[in-house]
This record gives structure tokens, sequence and C-alpha cells, in this order.
């Protein structure tokens, strides 16, 4: 990719329930229809990791706690230059299986079958390609 002028910065995030379901449920939001993992913007000044855990509970209401780093990925999206780094994060065993927050609706789903909508799916590959 070229550097033809500067890159947004886009965090996106794989969100598992830790306790007795290990890695079995992956969180994701509903919208217009199609499931996607949580992602964002990062802010000036912000931390990468710091605006992963920031998007996940101001879309979701979770609490969530950082697990890895497990890509970085530079995308073009309407002409625009993005870097987005991929974190996996833990939230809390508990809670409701699916709830509304703000505009989104939330669901917890089979991670081992979870197919997700197409700006999401690749995210979810490098996750899947990363973890057993």
């Amino acid at each position: 990719m070229t550097s033809a002028g500067p890159r947004v910065r886009m965090v996106a995030a794989a969100v598992f329930r830790t306790g007795a379901g290990g890695m079995d449920d992956l969180l994701v939001i509903d919208r217009a229809g199609a499931a996607q993992l949580p992602a964002g913007s990062v802010e000036d000044g912000e931390a990468t990791d710091d605006a992963a855990l920031r998007a996940v509970t101001q879309q979701t209401g979770l609490a969530v706690e950082l697990r890895t780093l497990i890509s970085t990925v530079d995308e073009v999206a309407g002409g625009e230059q993005r870097r987005r780094w991929i974190y996996i994060l833990d939230a809390e065993e508990g809670g409701s299986a699916e709830w509304t927050h703000g505009d989104a609706h939330c669901r917890w789903i089979a991670y081992a079958t979870a197919e997700l909508d197409e700006a999401s799916q690749p995210w979810l590959d490098l996750v899947r390609a990363d973890l057993p």
C-alpha cells in the first residue's frame, strides 16, 4: 500500500466470555441485520489498546479486559487509508445472552460456527488463524 495520505487508526475486537465456557462464546453486534465485531476509531493521543476497550464498552455496555493484540492490517474504505489493530478481549461470564445498548443489539454466539458481515469476517478469520 502506498502512503498517499495519513492513515486513519481503527480497532476491532473479538470479545470472548471467560469462565466455564472458555472461548465458546463470541460477542457480536447486530446492525442492519448483519452480525459484526465491535469496532471503532482511535482518538487523537489514545493508545490503540485503550481504544479497543473503550469502543467495546461504549457499544455494548460490557466491562472488558485486554487479552492480546493479534494483528494489524492496512485497509482502504471509501478511498480512505486505514490501519486497524485487531484485539482479543475478555468479558466476565454471566449476564444475558442478548441485550440492547443504545442502538446496538448485542448477543453471544458460538465462536466455532460464527459467520459475520463482509467487513468483520476477515478480522474473525485472523483471530481463528491465531487461536485454536
